[in-house]
């Protein structure tokens, strides 16, 4: 059965002018935003990495991409998609910025975003969802009340600043 991998190899060849960006790419940014990024990725807006760049960072730092990293349930081969994306011209010359990665504990909040600039210009925004920590767990159980969880505001308050940034 085919995998994102797989996907990203099959269209990596491919711009994204010759076709367009579509729910599948969206998807490949969302799995890779479950890699700690943190020193790679500008938290601002005014300044970018390539998705390349990042994946050659991430892969020459041995304290990335270990076991502890991605826990039980983040696939384990997020890494080997990272570097397989990085060396396409689909995915390896697009912009990363804005990278945010906020766990409060005391506040029950985790959330992850990172802002995406195609070589088209459009701009994707990038969230993480929960992850198999103790917090990640608790969020997804808070998930089943009516009211929202801490990082719904916050998602509101980074796509808000990620929009004024791309229209600057």
């Amino acid at each position: 059965m085919a995998n994102l991998s797989d996907y990203v190899q099959w269209r990596g060849d491919l711009s994204f002018e010759v076709r367009p960006f579509n729910a599948i790419d969206a998807l490949v940014l969302c799995q890779l935003s479950y890699l700690n990024f943190s020193d790679i990725i500008p938290e601002h807006f005014n300044d970018s990495i390539t998705l390349g760049e990042a994946a050659r960072i991430y892969a020459a730092d041995s304290t990335r991409g270990t076991p502890e990293e991605f826990g039980v349930f983040i696939n384990p081969l997020t890494a080997g998609l990272l570097k397989t994306a990085a060396e396409t011209e689909r995915f390896g010359s697009i912009l990363l910025k804005g990278f945010v990665n906020e766990i409060d504990r005391t506040a029950d909040k985790q959330f992850a975003a990172v802002t995406a600039v195609l070589p088209t210009g459009a701009v994707c925004v990038v969230y993480r969802g929960t992850d198999d920590s103790i917090i990640g767990w608790k969020e997804d159980c808070l998930l089943c009340l009516p009211d929202a969880v801490p990082s719904h505001p916050a998602s509101v308050q980074y796509l808000s600043t990620a929009a004024e940034a791309a229209f600057a």
